[in-house]
């Protein structure tokens, strides 16, 4: 996962967060750059995530370990979906997502200097979708009804985008990607979202524009085939997993 919190939710029974936690440690010892990610754990729904603490401040546009929602900021979030019968926009950001934030700022400046092992969160589906959504750098993010809500956009027209990364046959046989390719991220959004004018410029083809150019410098700057390509299409399913 090429993100700017760096890797995808890893969801297991039995929560390897030793495993993880080593991972970490080892990986400090040999990339310098390393120093500045933290292992996030949410006990619920046992999901684990490597966030960039750096790269996490730039995106709140901090200085320090508080998070802005004014308005002017709203670039620097995702597109907050609430999954009621009738989709809706919702802004401000869910409460607790920044509060959640400014807690794992806090946690990586107090530990700083020192390996800090796991941050542990307990929240509840219309926390820790978001959350998830947000630190994958997803330019969408559903927000369940409530936590009781087990149903999610049934027979509900959805744009659907699949961010490739394709390099040659050369470079994919070195990183070992199946069939050449790699699948950055998937997410989906309500068709009948785009229609609304205070999103016009998330529109397929704008939006389509704009995860091409992020990613594609982010492939630059590591150094590996500026090779991307989006996939998108317009689905209708009985119901969708978050």
């Amino acid at each position: 996962m090429i993100s700017d919190q760096g890797v995808c939710p890893t969801k297991l029974k039995r929560p390897p967060v030793n495993t993880f936690d080593a991972l970490l440690v080892r990986l400090e010892q040999l990339f310098p750059s390393f120093n500045s990610v933290i292992l996030v754990q949410e006990a619920i729904s046992e999901q684990f995530f490597f966030v960039n603490l750096d790269d996490l401040k730039k995106r709140c546009g901090l200085s320090d370990c508080s998070v802005r929602e004014d308005l002017n900021d709203r670039h620097q979030w995702p597109l907050f979906i609430q999954l009621r019968e009738t989709p809706t926009l919702l802004w401000p950001p869910p409460k607790r997502l920044s509060q959640v934030l400014s807690e794992l700022l806090r946690y990586g400046e107090e530990g700083a200097s020192a390996h800090r092992g796991a941050a542990i969160l307990s929240l509840d589906s219309t926390d820790a979708v978001p959350l998830a959504a947000f630190l994958l750098d997803y330019p969408v993010a559903y927000v369940p009804a409530s936590a009781d809500q087990t149903s999610f956009l049934a027979d509900v027209s959805l744009d659907v985008y699949e961010c490739v990364f394709r390099p040659g046959v050369v470079e994919a046989q070195r990183l070992s990607l199946t069939n050449g390719e790699h699948i950055v991220m998937k997410f989906s959004c309500p068709s009948a979202i785009y229609s609304a004018e205070e999103v016009g410029e998330l529109s397929a083809p704008k939006l389509t524009q704009r995860l091409s150019d992020k990613f594609g410098n982010r492939l630059r700057e590591a150094g590996l085939p500026d090779s991307f390509l989006i996939r998108h299409t317009t689905q209708v399913h009985d119901r969708v997993s978050l």
